[in-house]
Protein backbone atom coordinates (compact mmCIF):
# COMPACT_ATOMS: atom_id res chain seq x y z
CA UNK A 1 0.00 0.00 0.00
CA UNK A 2 1.42 3.74 -0.88
CA UNK A 3 0.68 5.08 2.70
CA UNK A 4 0.89 8.91 0.79
CA UNK A 5 -2.02 7.85 -1.25
CA UNK A 6 -3.76 6.22 1.21
CA UNK A 7 -4.12 9.57 3.68
CA UNK A 8 -4.77 11.58 0.72
CA UNK A 9 -7.62 9.30 -0.10
CA UNK A 10 -8.29 9.12 3.22
CA UNK A 11 -8.48 12.76 3.73
CA UNK A 12 -10.49 13.61 0.14
CA UNK A 13 -13.20 11.35 0.93
CA UNK A 14 -13.86 12.31 4.69
CA UNK A 15 -13.53 15.76 3.63
CA UNK A 16 -16.44 15.35 1.15
CA UNK A 17 -18.89 13.55 3.63
CA UNK A 18 -18.24 16.33 5.84
CA UNK A 19 -19.30 18.94 3.68
CA UNK A 20 -22.50 16.93 2.48
CA UNK A 21 -23.78 16.19 5.98
CA UNK A 22 -24.65 18.71 9.22
CA UNK A 23 -21.40 19.67 10.92
CA UNK A 24 -21.37 19.12 14.51
CA UNK A 25 -18.63 18.69 17.14
CA UNK A 26 -18.18 15.05 16.12
CA UNK A 27 -17.49 15.78 12.16
CA UNK A 28 -15.33 18.71 13.02
CA UNK A 29 -13.56 16.60 15.54
CA UNK A 30 -13.49 13.83 12.30
CA UNK A 31 -11.90 17.00 10.19
CA UNK A 32 -9.00 17.73 12.32
CA UNK A 33 -8.06 13.86 12.93
CA UNK A 34 -9.07 12.38 9.33
CA UNK A 35 -8.68 15.36 7.35
CA UNK A 36 -6.15 17.35 8.27
CA UNK A 37 -4.03 15.01 10.01
CA UNK A 38 -4.31 12.76 6.99
CA UNK A 39 -2.96 16.12 4.71
CA UNK A 40 0.02 16.56 6.81
CA UNK A 41 0.49 12.75 6.83
CA UNK A 42 0.11 12.39 3.17
CA UNK A 43 2.71 15.94 2.17
CA UNK A 44 5.33 14.79 4.48
CA UNK A 45 5.73 11.35 2.70
CA UNK A 46 5.29 12.97 -0.57
CA UNK A 47 7.79 15.37 -0.01
CA UNK A 48 10.28 13.33 1.40
CA UNK A 49 9.84 11.65 -2.01
CA UNK A 50 10.16 14.41 -3.87
CA UNK A 51 6.82 13.57 -5.66
CA UNK A 52 6.20 17.35 -6.01
CA UNK A 53 3.03 17.87 -7.87
CA UNK A 54 1.50 15.39 -4.93
CA UNK A 55 3.01 17.94 -1.86
CA UNK A 56 0.62 20.91 -4.12
CA UNK A 57 -2.36 18.80 -4.78
CA UNK A 58 -2.29 18.04 -0.97
CA UNK A 59 -1.51 21.97 -0.59
CA UNK A 60 -4.63 22.49 -2.32
CA UNK A 61 -7.16 20.16 -0.76
CA UNK A 62 -5.86 22.09 2.77
CA UNK A 63 -6.98 25.39 1.61
CA UNK A 64 -10.33 24.04 0.51
CA UNK A 65 -10.92 23.04 4.37
CA UNK A 66 -9.15 26.55 4.99
CA UNK A 67 -11.56 27.94 3.00
CA UNK A 68 -14.87 25.63 4.35
CA UNK A 69 -14.02 26.85 8.09
CA UNK A 70 -13.98 30.43 7.13
CA UNK A 71 -17.19 30.40 5.21
CA UNK A 72 -19.09 28.68 8.34
CA UNK A 73 -17.48 30.38 10.90
CA UNK A 74 -16.25 27.35 12.26
CA UNK A 75 -12.76 27.74 13.85
CA UNK A 76 -13.66 26.16 17.17
CA UNK A 77 -12.02 25.28 20.45
CA UNK A 78 -13.93 23.72 22.53
CA UNK A 79 -13.13 19.69 23.73
CA UNK A 80 -10.46 18.32 22.00
CA UNK A 81 -10.99 20.56 18.77
CA UNK A 82 -8.31 22.53 17.99
CA UNK A 83 -9.19 24.67 14.87
CA UNK A 84 -9.06 27.92 16.43
CA UNK A 85 -5.67 27.66 16.55
CA UNK A 86 -6.03 27.68 12.19
CA UNK A 87 -7.70 31.26 12.41
CA UNK A 88 -4.58 33.56 11.87
CA UNK A 89 -2.59 30.75 9.91
CA UNK A 90 -0.34 32.20 7.45
CA UNK A 91 -1.24 29.54 4.87
CA UNK A 92 1.72 30.24 2.39
CA UNK A 93 4.62 30.12 5.45
CA UNK A 94 2.87 28.40 8.29
CA UNK A 95 3.59 28.56 11.51
CA UNK A 96 7.22 29.10 13.26
CA UNK A 97 7.53 26.78 16.44
CA UNK A 98 10.15 27.00 18.78
CA UNK A 99 11.23 23.63 20.89
CA UNK A 100 12.33 25.72 23.79
CA UNK A 101 9.12 26.48 24.75
CA UNK A 102 7.33 23.14 24.98
CA UNK A 103 5.66 20.53 22.59
CA UNK A 104 2.82 22.61 20.59
CA UNK A 105 -0.69 22.12 20.21
CA UNK A 106 -0.63 19.37 16.99
CA UNK A 107 -2.84 21.28 14.66
CA UNK A 108 0.19 23.51 14.24
CA UNK A 109 2.56 21.09 13.54
CA UNK A 110 -0.28 19.27 11.03
CA UNK A 111 -0.59 22.30 9.47
CA UNK A 112 3.39 22.69 8.94
CA UNK A 113 3.58 19.61 7.01
CA UNK A 114 1.43 21.02 4.66
CA UNK A 115 2.55 24.28 4.32
CA UNK A 116 6.38 24.01 4.82
CA UNK A 117 6.87 21.85 1.92
CA UNK A 118 4.69 24.22 -0.53
CA UNK A 119 6.92 27.30 0.93
CA UNK A 120 10.00 25.45 0.11
CA UNK A 121 8.85 24.50 -3.65
CA UNK A 122 7.72 27.51 -4.12
CA UNK A 123 10.76 29.32 -3.21
CA UNK A 124 13.35 30.01 -5.25
CA UNK A 125 16.21 30.63 -2.54
CA UNK A 126 15.13 28.78 0.84
CA UNK A 127 15.83 30.67 3.20
CA UNK A 128 16.74 28.93 6.97
CA UNK A 129 14.48 30.89 9.23
CA UNK A 130 11.52 30.19 6.79
CA UNK A 131 12.04 25.95 8.09
CA UNK A 132 13.82 26.33 11.16
CA UNK A 133 14.38 23.32 13.03
CA UNK A 134 12.71 21.37 10.40
CA UNK A 135 13.06 17.62 12.67
CA UNK A 136 10.42 20.35 15.46
CA UNK A 137 8.59 22.27 12.78
CA UNK A 138 7.28 19.44 11.11
CA UNK A 139 7.21 16.63 13.21
CA UNK A 140 7.29 17.65 16.80
CA UNK A 141 4.27 14.96 17.45
CA UNK A 142 6.18 12.34 15.94
CA UNK A 143 8.16 10.09 17.51
CA UNK A 144 11.39 7.80 16.55
CA UNK A 145 9.29 4.53 17.11
CA UNK A 146 6.64 6.05 14.37
CA UNK A 147 6.17 4.64 10.83
CA UNK A 148 6.34 8.78 9.68
CA UNK A 149 9.58 9.53 11.24
CA UNK A 150 11.79 7.72 8.31
CA UNK A 151 10.04 10.01 6.25
CA UNK A 152 9.59 13.29 8.91
CA UNK A 153 14.41 12.62 8.85
CA UNK A 154 14.29 12.41 5.14
CA UNK A 155 11.83 15.78 4.71
CA UNK A 156 14.11 17.79 6.86
CA UNK A 157 17.23 16.76 4.90
CA UNK A 158 16.06 17.84 2.14
CA UNK A 159 15.42 21.22 3.36
CA UNK A 160 18.77 21.83 5.32
CA UNK A 161 20.52 20.92 2.12
CA UNK A 162 19.47 23.62 0.35
CA UNK A 163 19.34 26.37 3.66
CA UNK A 164 22.24 24.93 5.67
CA UNK A 165 21.55 24.95 9.03
CA UNK A 166 23.12 25.94 12.79
CA UNK A 167 25.66 22.94 14.01
CA UNK A 168 23.22 21.70 16.39
CA UNK A 169 20.84 21.02 14.17
CA UNK A 170 22.74 19.72 12.23
CA UNK A 171 23.91 17.18 14.41
CA UNK A 172 20.36 16.21 15.40
CA UNK A 173 19.51 15.11 11.88
CA UNK A 174 22.60 13.27 11.35
CA UNK A 175 22.39 11.66 14.42
CA UNK A 176 18.33 10.46 13.81
CA UNK A 177 19.66 9.30 10.18
CA UNK A 178 22.20 7.00 11.78
CA UNK A 179 19.36 5.72 13.99
CA UNK A 180 17.90 4.55 11.08
CA UNK A 181 20.44 2.73 9.92
CA UNK A 182 22.84 4.98 7.49
CA UNK A 183 25.03 7.93 7.20
CA UNK A 184 24.58 10.64 4.23
CA UNK A 185 27.64 13.26 3.26
CA UNK A 186 27.83 16.16 5.66
CA UNK A 187 25.15 19.18 5.98
CA UNK A 188 25.94 22.77 5.15
CA UNK A 189 26.59 24.00 8.85
CA UNK A 190 26.36 27.80 9.45
CA UNK A 191 28.53 28.00 12.78
CA UNK A 192 30.47 24.63 12.57
CA UNK A 193 31.70 22.00 10.55
CA UNK A 194 31.01 18.06 9.52
CA UNK A 195 33.67 15.46 9.33
CA UNK A 196 32.35 12.19 8.67
CA UNK A 197 34.32 9.35 10.86
CA UNK A 198 35.36 5.36 10.59
CA UNK A 199 36.38 4.88 14.29
CA UNK A 200 35.75 6.56 17.35
CA UNK A 201 38.26 9.52 18.48
CA UNK A 202 40.96 8.07 21.48
CA UNK A 203 39.53 10.89 23.74
CA UNK A 204 36.05 10.69 25.05
CA UNK A 205 36.85 11.54 28.30
CA UNK A 206 34.25 13.39 30.55
CA UNK A 207 31.82 13.21 27.49
CA UNK A 208 28.15 12.75 28.65
CA UNK A 209 27.53 10.16 26.29
CA UNK A 210 23.78 8.18 25.75
CA UNK A 211 22.46 5.21 23.43
CA UNK A 212 20.10 6.03 20.71
CA UNK A 213 19.82 2.27 20.44
CA UNK A 214 21.50 -1.07 21.17
CA UNK A 215 24.27 0.08 18.01
CA UNK A 216 23.85 3.68 18.27
CA UNK A 217 25.80 5.85 20.75
CA UNK A 218 26.15 9.55 21.22
CA UNK A 219 28.96 11.84 23.40
CA UNK A 220 28.69 15.26 23.85
CA UNK A 221 31.85 17.01 24.90
CA UNK A 222 32.52 20.31 26.09
CA UNK A 223 33.50 22.61 29.85
CA UNK A 224 31.90 21.26 32.40
CA UNK A 225 30.04 22.99 35.07
CA UNK A 226 29.68 20.65 38.23
CA UNK A 227 26.80 18.19 36.28
CA UNK A 228 26.13 20.05 33.09
CA UNK A 229 28.41 20.66 29.78
CA UNK A 230 28.55 23.26 27.95
CA UNK A 231 28.55 21.65 24.95
CA UNK A 232 31.17 22.10 21.94
CA UNK A 233 31.14 18.73 20.22
CA UNK A 234 29.44 16.04 19.44
CA UNK A 235 30.52 12.38 18.41
CA UNK A 236 27.92 9.84 17.06
CA UNK A 237 28.61 6.57 15.83
CA UNK A 238 27.13 3.25 14.64
CA UNK A 239 28.69 -0.12 15.34
CA UNK A 240 27.05 -1.84 12.76
CA UNK A 241 28.02 1.05 10.01
CA UNK A 242 31.65 1.39 11.62
CA UNK A 243 30.85 4.57 10.60
CA UNK A 244 29.78 8.06 12.34
CA UNK A 245 30.77 11.38 12.75
CA UNK A 246 31.67 14.89 14.50
CA UNK A 247 29.78 17.86 14.74
CA UNK A 248 31.39 21.29 16.55
CA UNK A 249 30.99 24.96 16.38
CA UNK A 250 33.76 27.11 15.54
Amino acid sequence: MDLGKHFLRQAIETFKEIKEGDVSEYSLLLLQSNVIKSLADASLIFFSREEDEKVEKTYEEFLGVMEFLKDRDLFLGTGLLQLNLLKNLNPSRGFSLDRRFGRPREILVWSNRIVKPHLFLTTKSPRYGEFKDPLFNLGADISPQDRLFPYLVSSARRILEKTGAPWRVVGELMKWELFLGYLKGPLPCKDGYVKIIDSLPRILEGALSYSLSDDVEVYELGPRSGPFVDVEKIVCFSKKLNKGFIVRRW
